[in-house]
């Protein structure tokens, strides 16, 4: 803005900042001091000489040198020769003495309007004045302006139950600021009637009205010394209000107010900064603040002059002065010349207003801004007429097309613009847009900037589109999502232009951007901030064929109402004879961005229409806008009134954001996991090779390396995604201010890469753990001895005799068998399936899917009047994840707490089954390192009847007998072993002949349909089998009884680090260990004990699949269909394992 100067006074410098600020200027350069006697002195600090001067002092603080130092800038302005000096006084000084409502009183606002007048003011800006009237006391134009609008919006935002609340004035002479404000916010009023002793003394009040069990909003002018305020606070708590906040213009706070707000109960006191107030708040942490300098220097800006449509504001340029009494620019010299507003370059400045003479037989028209042609009666000096008017310079041939309207229209078009006409000017532009905006067509060539100030702008500069969609100037302030009350929709407005230029005014854009008109009302929900909007719709040709041609021209309004414009991308523009679609690309410094476009024509040569209308809008990551944009696709249709057929169209709003910190982070943490990760592999390895006996890496040890390496990192990955998508669902969904957009497109590649990478690492974990699985070394260890009372069968097997003494049953070890068959594939808690349908339970029936709308509001319902937004994969990633967590997380605590203790516990079970069975189980995990379950009766022996086992049972209760426990008196049956290399070599040749396979049809050996019957060959496989199995069991009880000779173990406990990192510090060597097992570790071999991976498993499968097909129902069924093939494959080859190994019949595994 030139020819404009803003000081600032003493009273309040940083409100004088904020509005100078606003304006874009630098506050100009004043002395302020004073002499020794007190004596106010003022020196102007540059030429104000012809300039419009802005004076803003507040009457605050030390009120009557504040004003005399007001008095003295306007009168130094005044006689430097100013144009004009306005004063800016937010908070007007005595303004509560404007009445004599006692003898001998003097109305001392009055006098301060006599002296401001006299001393040379053109112009007063003030705020709320305590009383109306005051305005008649000058004789020059006094603006009050008002900060309700501020006080609504802080109440908005602020108060969340303001529908229910009750604004209160304090007193009668309020009542219509309150009522105004009641009104505003469609809630109710109340009154409060009081008596002064004397003035900042009340003496008594009275409630009118009800605000019992409501939040009372009292409301006043200006607060003082707070004595009224505090009690009408207190007078509202006595009629049962449940809060009560104060609002006030000027906060004045003088004497005891400061005390007497910190010793209220109001919830807080929030004041403007008409005067400033930052000592009080560092005093009371109550008192609010609310920011008016954007309406005062709304003020001023518009005070200076506004554009001729009021589009934009201008200045003033020589010959043109402006003229204080009619507030506007001064007339042009004479009728020969008009009025031309050129529009601002940069948004947020002023364009510039000048006079231009009127080409030779026109002149200048009624409204002053247009040039009329003469009649070719009395054009003396036309040099082409043309259609019946009269132009006095040549004018460009009608080009060769076969767009009528063109042809017909275009020369004198072309002819009324260059004679400043600006609908003709606006016409020429409508046809350059009709024709794709081509830089070479006749009309276009005429719209570039270069051809006539008159004419509207069309492009903006070409290969400067990077740096204007980069600007965020004109968003100074964040706008608030739905969650709050405030600004929650887009503020955008179209001008709107007829074919023939004729401006058809400024309108919401809600109603007007959209080709498709008949959609219900949730699809308003496009404008609301932070929506990401898609919608296509089906429009009919003979709707489209009836249409007005209509041009729109895209602005957005910021919050001091000023307009700038939104630029547009039609993608069918091309450029230069080789007709490059620059617009096509991404490569945003090519693009040509213009100003104007249409929905859909049918005049041209080629008919288009808007296919598809995309808004897209980026923040910065402080949330402010970057300058938005319109994406346009058209296509050719043709127009048939009497078509039934239909056309396909769309319109999206898209939000983004740069992510690529985020990413980067990702990625980072990724890379640090996976070093750490690789370290912990390391000491896992070196494990591994102590455990196998291996003194070098083999093939099975790579194996488990990547294993190991992909299991590690999925687990990593998985956290990292989970709670990543985790902190965006918190932080989008959970916004008052929307600062935050959800990551889209090619921004979701990390995730998209990252997702399916842990479900592999993962399946690999799990495949190389089943197959680990069903490939243990397993023996039952039968301790029980034969009983020579027990009669001896009578069908024997050819050639096989019986021990001398008599025979120990099987049944006990193939029992045991069967439980350990039972638990192999045995869950905790729900099994997948069940947890599956809880899961789509909670995410299909009970609605939380809906939080994966990209929508920063929360819903978990729809309805048929809210638009449902395109989900976001990253927020269906977070729900799946924090779902089924608190679904895994639920179950294992119950059965921890509950289910273990006082229902069943599988795992002890089946170790007191061994105890009673009389049978151990000793397991090979590793070559040289397993598990060992002592199941040594107490007793001696198992194999009795029922009177004999209670009587065992009883003993054991009383504690009249041995412990269970491998120790003596010891309970602890499970241990951790780690063997020597020689008593594996000794276990691997009785080994050998144990996997001596049976030829087949000798292992399973039937005489007619049920009496067995002897092999074919005496000392036949399955006598070898049988007697390895007796060697391996006589091997065992003497290892485990310490009484095999050259080799015997010793008890030890792992250190906290060994069994941290689960592996061992230092191999056996000359004796092997065990290790004490307090918290059974065997379930590992079990599906009881790698709960976390195969639920991991299981829902990175429902997640990818839900990513690939945007469906829980879907992914639940692939899921649930994979978790049952695994659990078949598992239980297959750990029946057949369980057979081979420990000679059980596989057909008397249940």
């Amino acid at each position: 803005m030139s020819n404009i100067k803003v000081f600032s006074g003493n009273s309040n410098p940083d409100l004088s900042r904020a509005i100078a600020e606003r304006l874009g200027l630098e506050l100009s350069k004043v002395s302020l001091k004073k002499f020794s006697n007190q004596e106010t002195s003022v020196e102007i600090g540059e030429s104000v000489r012809g300039e419009d001067v802005y004076i803003v002092q507040s009457g605050s603080g030390e009120v009557n040198d504040n004003l005399m130092e007001l008095l003295i800038m306007i009168n130094a302005c005044k006689i430097a020769s100013a144009v004009r000096v306005t004063a800016v006084i937010p908070c007007y000084p005595y303004a509560r003495q404007d009445k004599k409502d006692k003898s001998r009183a003097p109305i001392s606002a009055k006098l301060v309007a006599n002296m401001l007048s006299v001393a040379g003011a053109d112009h007063i800006i003030t705020m709320d004045l305590h009383a109306s009237q005051i305005q008649g006391f000058f004789d020059i134009p006094v603006d009050n302006l008002y900060a309700e609008p501020a006080v609504l919006k802080w109440i908005k935002e602020n108060i969340a139950e303001y529908g229910e609340a009750v604004i209160v004035s304090p007193d009668a002479g309020g009542a219509k600021r309150v009522t105004s404000i009641a009104d505003r916010l469609n809630c109710g009023f109340a009154l409060i009637h009081k008596a002064r002793k004397k003035a900042n003394e009340v003496e008594s009040m009275v409630l009118v009205g009800d605000v019992s069990d409501r939040t009372a909003i009292i409301v006043d002018d200006m607060a003082d010394t707070c004595g009224t305020l505090v009690l009408a606070v207190a007078k509202c708590k006595e009629a049962g209000a449940t809060k009560v906040y104060g609002i006030c213009t000027h906060g004045i706070l003088s004497g005891q107010a400061i005390k007497k707000i910190n010793e209220s109960t109001v919830e807080a006191m929030v004041v403007t900064n008409t005067i400033p107030q930052a000592k009080k708040v560092e005093e009371c942490d109550k008192i609010k603040i609310i920011d008016v300098s954007m309406i005062l220097a709304e003020a001023i800006r518009r005070t200076h002059n506004l554009s001729g449509n009021g589009l934009y504001c201008v200045e003033c340029t020589p010959p043109l002065t402006f003229d204080p009494s009619t507030q506007s620019c001064s007339p042009c010299p004479s009728e020969l010349f008009i009025y031309l507003d050129t529009p601002p370059l940069l948004s947020g400045y002023p364009g510039n207003r000048t006079c231009v003479l009127c080409p030779l037989g026109t002149w200048t028209d009624q409204s002053g801004f247009s040039c009329a042609e003469c009649g070719l009666d009395n054009c003396s000096q036309c040099l082409e007429p043309h259609n019946g008017r009269c132009f006095s310079s040549p004018l460009p041939s009608t080009p060769s097309t076969s767009f009528n309207y063109y042809i017909q229209h275009f020369t004198a078009t072309v002819g009324l613009c260059r004679y400043g006409n600006q609908e003709a000017c606006q016409r020429l532009v409508n046809l350059c847009v009709l024709q794709k905006y081509l830089k070479s067509d006749p009309a276009c060539a005429e719209v570039l900037p270069s051809s006539s100030p008159l004419l509207p702008p069309l492009y903006y500069p070409s290969r400067g589109a990077d740096e204007l969609l980069a600007d965020v100037s004109f968003s100074d302030t964040l706008y608030t999502s739905p969650h709050s009350q405030g600004v929650s929709r887009l503020p955008l407005m179209v001008a709107m232009f007829a074919l023939n230029g004729s401006f058809l005014g400024l309108h919401d854009v809600s109603q007007q951007l959209l080709v498709c008109r008949d959609l219900p009302p949730r699809y308003q929900d496009a404008w609301k901030v932070g929506v990401q909007y898609e919608v296509d719709c089906l429009v009919g040709v003979a709707s489209l064929s009836s249409s007005h041609l209509t041009f729109f021209d895209l602005y957005w309004r910021d919050r001091s109402d000023v307009l700038h414009p939104v630029p547009v991308l039609p993608r069918d523009y091309v450029e230069g004879e080789s007709g490059e679609g620059v617009n096509r690309g991404d490569e945003r410094g090519a693009w040509q961005l213009v100003t104007r476009f249409f929905l859909s024509e049918a005049v041209s040569s080629a008919p288009r229409y808007a296919h598809y209308i995309t808004l897209r809008l980026r923040l910065d990551s402080g949330g402010r806008v970057f300058t938005p944009y319109l994406i346009v696709d058209y296509a050719e249709w043709e127009p048939d009134p009497q078509s039934t057929d239909s056309l396909k169209a769309g319109f999206a709003v898209d939000y983004s954001q740069d992510v690529s910190s985020f990413n980067t982070t990702m990625s980072v943490f990724a890379v640090v996991m996976a070093i750490l990760v690789g370290v912990v592999c390391g000491l896992r390895l070196n494990g591994f090779l102590r455990r196998t006996g291996d003194l070098c890496c083999t093939v099975p040890a790579y194996v488990f390396t990547v294993a190991e390496f992909s299991g590690l990192m999925s687990s990593c990955l998985f956290l990292l995604l989970s709670l990543s998508s985790t902190v965006i669902l918190i932080l989008y969904k959970g916004q008052t201010l929307f600062v935050y957009t959800l990551p889209t497109g090619s921004q979701l590649l990390v995730f998209q890469i990252m997702l399916p990478l842990t479900l592999l690492g993962r399946l690999i974990s799990v495949v190389h753990m089943i197959w680990g699985q069903c490939n243990i070394d397993i023996f039952l260890i039968d301790w029980e001895r034969p009983s020579t009372a027990r009669q001896q069968p009578t069908n024997q097997i050819a050639g096989h005799q019986p021990p001398v003494g008599g025979v120990v049953s099987i049944w006990r070890t193939y029992f045991v068998a069967n439980e350990w068959n039972e638990l192999q594939t045995l869950r905790r808690g729900l099994r997948p399936l069940s947890t599956l349908i809880v899961g789509l339970l909670f995410l299909q029936v009970i609605g939380l899917r809906h939080l994966a709308e990209s929508d920063p509001t929360g819903h978990v319902t729809t309805s048929s009047w809210r638009y449902s937004a395109p989900h976001s994969p990253l927020l269906r990633f977070s729900l799946t994840s924090l779902v089924f967590t608190a679904l895994a997380v639920s179950m294992r605590l119950y059965v921890v707490l509950c289910h273990e203790r006082f229902v069943e516990d599988k795992i002890h079970q089946f170790i007191d089954l061994c105890s009673v069975s009389n049978v151990s189980v000793f397991i090979m995990w590793r070559r040289c390192y397993g598990y060992y379950i002592e199941g040594r009766s107490v007793h001696g022996r198992a194999d009795t009847d029922m009177r004999e086992m209670s009587d065992n049972l009883q003993k054991e209760q009383e504690d009249m007998c041995g412990r269970r426990g491998l120790m003596l008196n010891s309970d602890l049956q499970t241990f951790q072993i780690a063997l020597t290399r020689q008593f594996r070599m000794q276990y691997d040749r009785i080994l050998t002949l144990l996997r001596t396979e049976v030829p087949e049809g000798r292992d399973q050996i039937r005489g007619g349909d049920n009496m067995p019957h002897p092999p074919t060959e005496k000392g036949g496989v399955l006598e070898t089998r049988i007697a390895a199995y007796e060697q391996m069991n006589s091997f065992l009880t003497a290892f485990i009884s310490h009484n095999l000779q050259g080799t015997d173990y010793t008890v030890r406990t792992k250190v906290f680090l060994e069994r941290l990192l689960d592996f061992e510090l230092r191999g056996p060597e000359d004796r092997s260990l065990f290790y004490e097992d307090p918290s059974p570790s065997f379930p590992r071999l079990l599906f009881l004990g790698q709960e976390w991976s195969l639920w991991q498993l299981e829902l990175l499968v429902f997640a990818f699949v839900d990513m690939l097909a945007t469906d829980y129902v879907t992914a639940a069924v692939v899921t649930a269909f994979i978790t049952g093939v695994v659990s078949v494959i598992r239980e297959v080859l750990s029946r057949r394992n369980l057979a081979n190994k420990t000679l059980v019949d596989r057909r008397f595994l249940i």
